[in-house]
């Protein structure tokens, strides 16, 4: 009687035992799924983000290039306007005839 008594009491703990560990493996899968779809969103962000980024690069990239272009011009058209002020200062004109 004692032995049986005991075989029940081992059956109940093995029983408890085994609902703890489905509803712990339980648990864990909703936590990975969680953890899964977190990491979804966050892929997703950082392309986001990504993209965004290499738009903005190309938009600097773009307007730096457009200055520099701009800049070259405005020194070139300086470097004209003084060649023409020292062609007519040295030819002993008093007034240097604005370069447009």
């Amino acid at each position: 009687f004692r032995t049986q008594e005991r075989e029940w009491e081992l059956q109940q703990t093995f029983k408890e035992k085994e609902r703890q560990l489905q509803e712990t493996h339980l648990e864990v899968i909703k936590k990975l799924e969680e953890a899964e779809r977190k990491v979804g969103d966050l892929q997703s962000a950082l392309e986001t983000t990504q993209s965004e980024l290499f738009d903005l690069k190309a938009r600097y990239d773009e307007e730096t290039h457009a200055k520099s272009d701009e800049m070259d011009i405005i020194l070139n058209d300086l470097e004209r306007a003084n060649q023409v002020g020292v062609f007519y200062l040295g030819r002993g004109y008093e007034r240097v005839v604005p370069y447009i």
